[in-house]
């Protein structure tokens, strides 16, 4: 709240201390100012610091006072929907909008200290600084399921406490199923549970209006088990009694009751819990997690699902709905671990973020195949995260068995792709009719598998796939009591686990049996090291380079391949080994055998006697055509023979006989060259029945290196976990870099390989990179521009730039010229060594360019410099081509060189320099311009100076001049001798460096004439020697003198002007006047005089500048004369108005006063000016006195008209002192000298109240005119007052309810405060206080005034009464009080009655005298 209050006197606002003191030389002292005001208010004052017999200093202090406000962002914290037993986090934020720190405190309402949970607030009191924030985290765990809020009450400095309310909903995860509770089986928890049974249901009739949506959506009824023959709830065990919901001496509670006793169990827990929630320690203000997480871990009473009787064979299902009645989502998990071996499964084991109201549905089936006769119980938790654990008793009972296979799991061994095992299982029919079955695979269900997209593809895929196992037959017709043969075929598609349920289904029945089949496919499989080859490079039509590729079988089996692009072979049939029995039959018809005439040959068709032993069989395609031998193989890429030679190991000692080798056979070179030899492969092989013998494969290669060996042979068997390694050869006929991949296939699988490979050939060379050639490189260069020894990458070419010309090849070799020079770097950047010969394309035909050694060999990566020189002997551009040729190499490495050949030849802009006439003791000058057209500097130099007389001088006599520039020369001549002149200067030219010498001569001309005019000119100089007029002010004028005077025997004739020295001095005839303006001077009349006049009309400042001119004419030379010469004549002058300042400015508030008060401030008055001033201080001037200054002649400032209307009637003023209303000002009238002040006293006596304002004008003299002509207004305001308090008794009983007598009796019995005011009777009443407690009140007394006051509180008797009788009963603090202005303060009465009877006393409150 802005609360205004009475200024205060300065002294009051500031201090300081010491007032005075005395310093010695070299001294300091320190000096302290205290500052000290109300709320809201800025001070601005100034202080004078006088030293005696010396200058005053000021100092302005300023302060300023805020009161205390800030902004709390929220004020309500909603927490919304939480977990009542986990900790969470909010935050507020406190700042402070006002300009100084305050202080604050943050209490937890004392109502709700005993609730439950904990509650914190870090931090809970502090200060802050203006413009700061302070964040408030609040920590809390509701600790109890349900609805809770919580008010905090924060108290900023002196202000009323403000409440912080948070509040939300506490809950926890939890779940519900359409299945029935069992209590009558808990017998511990039987008579607790019906109680809350029947509490949680009359709880639920109470809000049946309000949730019966909700209710009919959770509306449980007995669980149906759902198989292909429906069952009702009629054919359950009678073990579960009546599951009819609503009966609840059943022992079964109903789905909402369920929820509400589930809640009642938590919420009872939670409370008895509390005691341990609360701090144990500074250290740990929350209990541990473990303990939060024991409020949710009840135990609740079991569900129950009964799948009745099942007939061995058969499987029941039922569908299970899990919903979540709760706010929040929720997870669970499903043990499953527990249904092993029990015959129960469940689809699902775990669900993630259960919404609000949803539902999940799964089935839970029991198969009873593999399940003895008689009863199964199991019981299967459900955990719910964060939440309490559910059970569900599973129950059913196995009867007979129907059909029967002999095996219901079926492991097939591992097979490689290709093979298949046959196995044989038998069925038997227990019924006493035949039987119709049917076997099919059962599709998997992944419905409630999350899985990723790619996952899933792959998922599907599988699926997609065809079974790989096979039933013959897959259905029939079994007679009663007889049995079936089956055989399951296992065929294998590629290396993987296969895992696949067959369900073998009986006509009628909802019945069925399953069959786990499960089996292994291996397929053979290499790996190639490395997967490609890189062959690197090669010198083309050289001998090649060679690589090696090892071939990895990581199987436990040996594995034959081949090569596509070498084997002749790869076309022959494979032999099919077994059976043996078919091979001849393969033979003879050229097509694979039935699969019933396999079965039948084996033993195994399903006529065949039963059980018979497992069989595995290769499956075996027809070979198919393929295109030729190693054609697909491109000459030129990698060089025929592709794989020349090949070592095979075995893969340890004990590595069987033979495996790992080459086969041998009858295979042609592909190249006829005659250059190539046949490779000649030995074999040693050893018994086959001695598996301890090693085998090794030796290859010999030819004696001539250049040659390459083909192998006759291109496949190869790889022993089980062994390897072999190929090796393969490259070359190159022509530049470039090739790529080819290889082909090898496996046997039988024909699964493909592929062997990148590729390989680069190259020629000898050095680098063509002008970055790594040449020192200095560039991009581009600009057109025309200037560049020295840089390779330009846009043009190509490498720049000498412009060198100097004029002498030959010879000369230039005996001089050291570092800028016809450069080194470059020749760098050999290919893997073998180089021989390079250097030259130059037009080496017959031009000389200019050179270069050393002629000849150079590099080794890779070496760089050598080589050292080329530029020697122009012509002007003009030059141009050559570095010619870089490498041997082996048929493309040579050209660089572009370039250079410009420069000759020396600098311009001179005059020969001729005429200094004319000159009048004696002048000085003069004169100019010419030297210029350097070419692209070099040239050095350049005046001779013949030294002949000059020594009145001539230049600025410049030698120097170096850059290319395409120009330089100025001035030669200066002072008059000193009458006479004429004539000389002559010589400049020489030559090369920066004087290289050549001196190339060019130039001869200039120097001419002059000297003569006298005696004509004297005498003036009052100041100390620059200038016509001095001083500083005057605007308007004022000054007169200065000129004396003329001829010592000659001539006639002379003078003439004065005036001439502006810039834009702002045109017209100086308003500023200066001479008279006379001509005159002439002779012989007989050899003096003259003439007045200068200063008369400024505004303000001008002139320092030594040559504005008057006096022409001197030689009258004797003719008719009108000739100008002899314009002596210009200097001028200082200074014309201003007067400068001054007022502190303060304007308004001056004298605040709020009492009446009768009287009160002083000072005015300051400076003087910023060079020049004193005069002030006068007058009342409003009449409107009269403004026309009459309008129309005041033009040229008349503001302070001439206010000097005519100085006689006029001012009002109650005397010669010091000007008197209006309440305020006195004095002086009124006076003078201030530059840089010094005047204090003008402004006294003000509070006679009448209100607030008053009134106007002066301060007229200062020689002032600009546009500043306030009718004098600078000055406001001076104060507002008058009388102290007293508010008698409001609405706003001095504001807390308390305020009536009149008639009303009181009523008012009496529905007051729920401490008491109420009666009005008409001025009388405040204690209601309802008891003997011996103590009744508290607040009365508010408020100060009327906008000053402080001081009041004095007391509690009297009522007259005629004693004072001891209230002594002790009515107690008032405090009992004095200074309330600032405008503001109001709290009396506390305390009434502690001793007896059952009435009491009386008098409060009075009186006002003393106010502050200030």
């Amino acid at each position: 709240m802005d609360v205004l209050h009475t200024p205060l006197e300065v002294e009051e606002v500031f201090s300081i201390a010491p007032l005075s003191g005395v310093l010695r030389p070299g001294e300091s002292q320190q000096v302290s100012f205290t500052f000290s005001s109300g709320f809201n208010t800025i001070s601005d004052v100034m202080a004078l610091c006088h030293v005696e017999g010396g200058p005053t200093y000021e100092v302005v202090v300023t302060g300023e006072t805020s009161c205390v406000s800030y902004s709390l962002s929220p004020r309500e914290i909603d927490c919304g929907s939480q977990m009542f037993n986990e900790i969470h986090h909010s935050k507020v934020t406190l700042e402070n909008t006002c300009r100084s720190e305050f202080s604050w405190v943050l209490n937890p309402s004392t109502a709700d200290q005993q609730l439950p949970g904990v509650f914190l607030v870090n931090p809970t009191t502090g200060s802050i600084a203006p413009g700061e924030k302070q964040v408030l985290e609040f920590s809390y765990m509701p600790g109890l399921p349900g609805a809770f809020s919580r008010t905090y009450q924060l108290k900023v400095g002196d202000l009323d406490p403000e409440n912080i309310c948070l509040k939300g909903e506490a809950s926890f995860p939890m779940i519900c199923m359409n299945l029935p509770w069992n209590i009558k089986e808990n017998e511990k928890d039987e008579k607790p549970l019906t109680q809350l049974v029947k509490l949680a249901q009359e709880h639920s009739q109470r809000k049946k209006s309000v949730d019966r949506k909700k209710t009919q959506s959770l509306k449980t009824g007995t669980l149906k088990s759902q198989t292909q023959k429906t069952r009702t709830a009629k054919s359950l065990s009678p073990k579960t009694g009546n599951l009819n919901p609503d009966v609840l001496d059943s022992g079964i509670a109903p789905n909402t009751q369920q929820i509400n006793t589930v809640k009642t169990l938590i919420e009872k827990a939670a409370l008895e819990m509390q005691e341990k929630l609360t701090p144990h320690s500074p250290e740990s203000k929350f209990p541990d997690k473990e303990l939060c997480q024991s409020l949710v871990k009840v135990e609740l009473p079991e569900y129950v699902l009964d799948m009745g009787t099942v007939r061995k064979g058969f499987t029941e299902r039922s569908t299970l709905e899990i919903t979540n009645p709760g706010q929040i989502p929720v997870s669970f998990q499903i043990d499953v671990s527990v249904l092993q071996d029990t015959g129960f499964s469940v689809e699902l084991d775990q669900v993630q973020g259960l919404p609000h109201s949803h539902t999940r549905t799964f089935d839970v089936r029991f198969e009873s195949i593999r399940q003895p006769r008689g009863d199964v119980d199991v019981l299967l938790p459900i955990e719910v995260k964060k939440g309490p654990t559910y059970n569900i008793r599973l129950r059913a009972a196995v009867s007979e068995l129907s059909l029967e296979l002999s095996k219901n799991t079926l492991h097939f061994s591992a097979l490689l792709v290709g093979q298949c095992q046959v196995e044989t299982i038998q069925l038997y029919n227990w019924f006493r009719v035949p039987c119709r079955w049917s076997i099919k695979p059962v599709q998997k269900n992944n419905q409630h598998m999350y899985m990723t997209p790619a996952v899933h593809q792959k998922q599907q895929a599988l699926e997609d796939e065809p079974c790989p196992f096979e039933v013959k037959p897959s259905k029939g017709t079994l007679g009663a009591g007889r049995w079936q043969k089956l055989q399951i075929t296992f065929t294998p598609k590629e290396e993987r686990s296969y895992k696949n349920e067959l369900e073998l289904n009986i006509n009628g029945s909802s019945n069925c049996l399953k069959l786990q089949l499960s089996g292994q496919g291996l397929e053979p499989r290499l790996e190639f090291s490395p997967p490609a080859l890189k062959m690197g490079w090669m010198l083309v039509d050289s001998t090649g380079v060679e690589a090696t590729v090892v071939v990895k079988n990581p199987c436990n089996f040996p594995i034959e391949f081949y090569s596509l692009d070498f084997d002749e072979q790869h076309l022959e049939k494979k032999k099919v080994t077994d059976p043996k029995t078919l091979t001849g039959e393969i033979l003879r018809d050229g097509k694979l055998p039935a699969e019933d005439q396999m079965l039948e040959h084996l033993g195994l068709h399903p006529d065949s006697p039963p059980l018979s032993p497992a069989a595995v069989l290769s499956s075996v395609e027809y070979p198919e055509k393929r295109l030729g031998s190693a054609e697909r193989v491109q000459d030129n890429l990698l060089g025929a023979p592709v794989v020349p030679a090949l070592k095979a190991k075995a893969p340890d000692a004990k590595g069987s006989s033979a495996k790992g080798q080459p086969k041998t056979g009858k295979a042609t070179s592909r190249d006829r060259s005659a250059k190539e030899k046949q490779i000649s492969t030995r074999r040693t092989e050893s018994s086959r029945a001695s598996s301890a013998t090693r085998s090794k494969s030796t290859l010999e290669r030819a004696s001539t290196p250049t040659v390459f060996l083909r192998l006759k042979q291109y496949r190869w068997i790889v022993p089980a976990q062994g390897e072999v390694e190929l090796k393969v050869n490259f070359f190159a006929k022509k530049p470039g870099r090739f790529e080819q991949t290889l082909s090898f296939e496996l046997v039988p699988s024909k699964r493909q390989y592929k062997l990148p490979c590729s390989g680069t050939g190259l020629y000898p060379s050095i680098s063509q990179n002008p970055r790594v050639v040449f020192p200095q490189w560039r991009a581009t260069m600009k057109e025309g521009e200037v560049i020295f020894k840089e390779y330009v990458e846009s043009t190509k070419q490498f720049h000498f730039g412009p060198l100097l010309c004029g002498r030959s090849r010879e000369w230039y070799k005996t001089q050291n010229c570092p800028g016809n020079s450069e080194n470059i770097t020749i760098f050999n950047n290919s893997p073998t060594d180089v021989k390079v010969r250097f030259s130059f394309e037009n080496a017959g035909e031009a000389d200019t360019f050179l270069l050393n050694p002629p000849r150079m060999r590099l080794k890779p990566k070496e760089k050598k410099e080589l050292t080329i020189w530029a020697y122009p002997t012509s002007p003009g551009f030059l141009e050559d081509k570095l010619v870089c040729s490498i041997e082996k190499n048929p493309n040579p490495v050209v660089f572009s060189l370039c250079c410009y050949g420069v000759g020396m030849k600098m311009e001179v802009s005059t020969r001729e320099l005429s200094f004319d006439k000159l009048l004696l003791h002048r000085t003069d000058c004169r100019t010419f311009v030297l210029k350097n057209n070419s692209m070099l500097p040239m050095a350049w130099q005046l001779r013949g100076l030294d002949d000059l007389v020594e009145n001539f001088s230049l600025s410049q006599n030698n120097g170096i001049l850059d290319p395409r520039s120009e330089f100025e020369v001035t030669l200066h001549f002072k008059a000193e001798q009458i006479g004429s002149i004539e000389k002559t200067l010589r400049l020489e030219v030559s090369d920066a460096e004087n290289i050549l010498g001196v190339v060019q001569t130039e001869n200039i001309k120097i001419s002059a004439e000297v003569y006298d005019v005696s004509l004297g000119i005498d003036m009052p100089e100041g100390a620059d020697g200038s016509l001095e007029f001083g500083t005057i002010n605007v308007l004022d004028k000054v007169k200065k003198v000129l004396s003329l005077k001829i010592k000659g025997i001539y006639r002379i004739e003078y003439r004065f002007t005036l001439k502006g020295a810039g834009p702002r001095m045109q017209d100086l005839a308003s500023y200066f006047t001479v008279t006379p303006q001509s005159g002439m001077v002779n012989a007989s009349h050899p003096d003259a005089s003439v007045e200068i006049i200063f008369h400024p009309t505004s303000e001008i400042l002139l320092k030594n500048i040559p504005i008057l001119y006096c022409q001197v004419i030689d009258a004797s030379s003719g008719e009108g004369g000739q100008a002899v010469t314009n002596i210009p004549i200097r001028v200082s002058a200074k014309a201003e108005y007067s400068k001054y300042s007022i502190v303060p400015a304007s308004p001056t508030d004298f605040g709020a006063m009492i009446k009768g008060t009287k009160k002083s401030r000072t005015v300051v008055l400076k003087n910023n000016g060079t020049l004193s001033f005069k002030f006068h201080i007058r009342r409003e001037p009449k409107l009269a006195s403004a026309l009459e200054s309008k129309s005041s002649k033009q040229g008349e400032s503001a302070p001439s008209a206010k000097k005519r209307s100085k006689g006029r009637k001012s009002g109650s003023s005397t010669q010091g002192h000007l008197r209006l209303g309440m305020f006195t000002v004095s002086p009124c009238s006076g003078s201030v000298h530059p840089s010094r002040m005047q204090l003008i006293k402004v006294e003000c006596l509070a006679e009448q109240e209100g607030t008053w304002e009134e106007q002066i004008y301060i007229d200062i003299m020689d002032r600009d005119p546009t500043d306030n002509p009718l004098g600078i207004p000055f406001t001076l305001i104060v507002e008058t007052c009388v102290p007293g308090l508010v008698e409001n008794v609405a706003s001095i009983f504001k807390e308390y309810p305020i009536c009149s007598s008639a009303d009181l009796s009523h008012q009496l019995q529905s007051v729920k405060g401490t008491g109420l005011f009666v009005r008409d009777e001025n009388r405040f009443i204690f209601s309802k206080v008891q003997v011996g407690q103590e009744a508290e009140t607040h009365f508010s007394i408020c100060n009327a005034c906008r000053l402080p006051c001081d009041v004095a509180l007391s509690i009297k008797p009522l007259p005629g009464e004693e004072q001891s009788l209230i002594n002790n009963i009515f107690k008032l603090d405090p009992v004095k009080m200074s309330i600032r202005g405008s503001s109001s303060a709290v009396a506390t009465v305390t009434f502690t009655p001793p007896d059952k009877q009435s009491y009386d006393c008098t409060f009075e409150a009186s006002l003393e005298m106010p502050k200030g």
